[in-house]
């Protein structure tokens, strides 16, 4: 099993998330489309070029920002904290398929998630 080195997140986004924490809309949704792309990219490059599920290999083409806890569980500020987030394929609005990070909404619910801890 390979392992992800935390790199540093780019410093546009640190600077965003800085000067966007006092509005009241805050979260991952605000993030303007240029941003999130470049945030993309730098998940792929800590997941050296791998898919963080499946380990296959992936480009801002083949991917998308998943969320290993779901945004309509988090707290303020852990959708847009990049602990939660990590590359993988496929990318939005490609064909369903049968792995990866396929659509899940809201899944696990908190109960499911403390009755699946040891």
């Amino acid at each position: 099993m390979r392992s992800i080195e935390p790199m540093p997140e780019p410093a546009r986004y640190t600077t965003w998330r800085a000067a966007s924490k006092a509005d009241i809309n805050y979260g991952y949704d605000l993030i303007p489309g240029d941003l999130k792309s470049e945030i993309r990219q730098a998940l792929i490059d800590e997941q050296r070029g791998l898919c963080a599920y499946t380990g296959m290999k992936i480009d801002a083409d083949r991917s998308h920002i998943e969320h290993m806890l779901p945004q309509a569980h988090c707290r303020a500020g852990e959708d847009v904290d990049d602990r939660n987030m990590v590359a993988c394929y496929p990318a939005p609005g490609a064909a369903h398929v049968p792995f990866g990070a396929i659509r899940k909404a809201n899944w696990p619910s908190p109960a499911d998630r403390r009755s699946t801890r040891r």
